[in-house]
């Protein structure tokens, strides 16, 4: 079941990534869903990074990778947020990464005690 999982979201992905209409973001999610479901969460993170909706794929990262989510989502974040420049500055993305950043530190700070 994990391989066809990964098959179908794999060709599913490719025929709805040039598509950007409302009916394909919808079955993007959906998609990603099922991948997230299945134990696929770095197909769910490749799918929401094809559409580019950044927020869902660092959520991803965030909520659904355990080991190395919370760094991933941080050079992630910064990444886009380099790409975007100055108008991601304190909103959407750029909000999500001081976010991340936040609790990298405090996590830090955490074990350091």
């Amino acid at each position: 079941m994990h391989a066809r999982a990964h098959a179908h979201a794999h060709t599913c992905t490719h025929a709805l990534a040039c598509a950007r209409t409302p009916e394909a973001l919808l079955r993007c999610d959906r998609l990603a869903a099922q991948a997230i479901e299945h134990g696929l969460a770095e197909e769910a993170f490749e799918i929401y990074k094809k559409f580019d909706k950044k927020v869902e794929a660092i959520l991803v990262l965030l909520e659904h990778v355990p080991e190395d989510g919370l760094q991933r989502a941080f050079d992630y974040a910064t990444k886009v947020r380099a790409v975007q420049g100055a108008a991601a500055r304190g909103t959407g993305v750029g909000a999500l990464c001081m976010h991340v950043r936040g609790s990298s530190q405090g996590r830090e700070r955490e074990r350091e005690r």
